[in-house]
């Protein structure tokens, strides 16, 4: 059953995922239909913009610190 939502499933992830981030994507859009807006960069700098409000609904992160410390946040 495909899901299909207005908006694309915003997805920040460190740039060591480029790859594997990029290929689920594809397959999960292809699956689904649910469009994916994917945002590289390194985790630290990733987890700032979501601290100051970036809309993000999944953090793939290299470095399990960062989710914690949103987590911790309420974030």
């Amino acid at each position: 059953m495909a899901v299909l939502a207005a908006a694309p499933v915003q997805v920040f992830a460190a740039g060591s995922l480029r790859g594997a981030m990029t290929a689920i994507a594809k397959d999960y859009e292809a699956q689904t239909g649910q469009k994916i807006a994917l945002t590289f960069d390194a985790s630290g700098l990733l987890r700032e913009q979501i601290e100051k409000g970036a809309a993000a609904q999944v953090f793939a992160s290299a470095d399990t610190d960062h989710p914690q410390r949103l987590a911790k946040q309420g974030g």
